[in-house]
């Protein structure tokens, strides 16, 4: 009988030292908790004494603040962007605007038609670069809402690029750019939206004109089942950051903040690739900038014998 007794009061001291050390443990925890809230840590909770339970719980917890942190991390940096891109959109807005505001002054204190002629033919030029702004930011405000309506069909790849190429002749040629198109012997296809394709071609055309020089080079070529589309052209030199930028809004690898200058065009072409699953790179090398855009092959060539590179 008095073992048992002693037995028991044993199981008994056992378990209050348990409950002591979970109690002892639980009030660690709180304190680390508020420590970190505090001091505005993100380091994860010690385990204050070995208990399963404890610290299953210290691990869910340790697994919330690390998420918590994640997505913290992610709406500063979401809301620094926003408020730069607000910077910007802000500027480049302004600039074409008080040229319009300066020229219409002029307009009003001149006497001479022809200098009124003249700058009025500025002031239509300057509208139709801030219409063209406007119609930019609401293109990339939209696919950034998934609210672009882009409808996939079968394109043939020539016939895209070649139109592309018409519509720009006369712009290159007045440039004095020499212009080299290589395309395949034969019909290549890609399912996208042919609208999309040839904006993102308009846009890589435009940005050629804008910040390239002398040369251009524009082709297609097939490689294991894809279709890769190329733009190549001189180029001012650009260090690695500068490229692996470009597809960013409102970055200019030549640092100029100009009303022509938004750094809008890549972006979009950037967006637009990658809602039709297609996928884009920049390339920098020997004095020449290669922007490939590359797209999955629908017809039968799904192999390498596919001129154009």
């Amino acid at each position: 009988m008095l073992a048992a007794v002693i037995i028991l009061s044993i199981i008994c001291m056992v378990l209050l030292l348990l409950l002591i050390g979970e109690k002892v443990s639980i009030r660690k925890t709180i304190r680390e908790i508020e420590t970190r809230k505090a001091g505005d840590t993100n380091m994860p909770l010690p385990l204050a004494v070995p208990d399963r339970d404890i610290e299953k719980m210290i691990a869910c917890l340790n697994d919330y603040i690390e998420q918590y942190q994640t997505k913290l991390s992610y709406y500063v940096n979401h809301d620094t962007d926003f408020k730069r891109q607000i910077a910007n959109i802000s500027h480049d807005l302004r600039t074409p605007l008080t040229s319009i505001i300066g020229y219409v002054q002029l307009i009003q204190k001149n006497s001479t038609p022809e200098m009124n002629t003249e700058y009025l033919n500025i002031v239509e030029k300057k509208a139709q670069l801030l219409k063209s702004l406007i119609a930019q930011f609401y293109d990339l405000s939209r696919l950034d809402g998934d609210e672009y309506d882009l409808k996939p069909e079968r394109l043939e790849v020539r016939t895209m690029i070649s139109q592309a190429m018409v519509d720009y002749y006369n712009e290159f040629e007045q440039a004095g750019f020499e212009v080299e198109v290589v395309l395949p012997d034969h019909p290549v296809y890609i399912m996208a939206d042919g609208k999309g394709m040839m904006r993102i071609f308009h846009n890589l055309l435009q940005n050629v004109l804008k910040h390239g020089k002398d040369y251009l080079k524009v082709g297609a070529y097939c490689e294991k089942g894809k279709v890769k589309i190329l733009f190549e052209n001189d180029a001012l030199p650009l260090d690695e950051t500068e490229v692996a930028h470009l597809f960013d809004r409102f970055y200019t690898a030549d640092r100029m903040r100009t009303g022509q200058n938004t750094g809008l065009g890549l972006a979009i072409v950037k967006a637009m690739a990658e809602h039709m699953n297609q996928k884009i790179e920049a390339v920098y090398a020997k004095g020449r900038l290669k922007i490939i855009l590359t797209s999955q092959m629908e017809n039968d060539f799904r192999n390498d014998d596919c001129t154009g590179r």
